[in-house]
C-alpha cells in the first residue's frame, strides 16, 4: 500500500481534518495528491494564503489557523487525551 493510499483512508475515516503546513508549501507541486481541498476542515499556517490558494480554500470553506510557531495541541475532554503536532498532516477521529 502507498503512502498517499494511507493517507486516503486515514481522511475517509477522520471526523476533522487539518493540513500543517507553512509558507514555503504554498504553490508548490506536492509528489503526490492524496485529496482534495473539500476534504479538509482546517489549514494551520503562519501566514494567510493569496492567490489561487486563497480562493480554492474559500471555495471549499477551509478554516485558516494562522500560527506564529505550527505545534499544536489539541485536548479530547471525552477520552482525557492530548495530541500535540508539528507541520505535518493532523487526522482527527474524536
Amino acid at each position: 500500500m502507498e503512502a498517499a493510499d494511507v493517507y486516503r483512508t486515514m481522511i475517509a475515516n477522520s471526523e476533522c481534518c487539518m493540513i500543517t503546513a507553512d509558507h514555503t508549501k504554498f504553490d508548490r507541486q506536492a509528489v503526490a495528491q492524496f485529496s482534495h481541498w473539500s476534504d479538509i476542515d482546517y489549514l494551520a499556517t503562519d501566514v494567510q494564503p493569496d492567490g489561487a490558494l486563497n480562493q480554492a480554500l474559500e471555495d471549499e470553506k477551509v478554516s485558516v489557523v494562522l500560527r506564529l510557531e505550527l505545534t499544536l495541541t489539541f485536548y479530547f475532554p471525552s477520552s482525557r487525551s492530548i495530541f500535540s503536532s508539528t507541520p505535518s498532516s493532523i487526522f482527527l477521529k474524536a
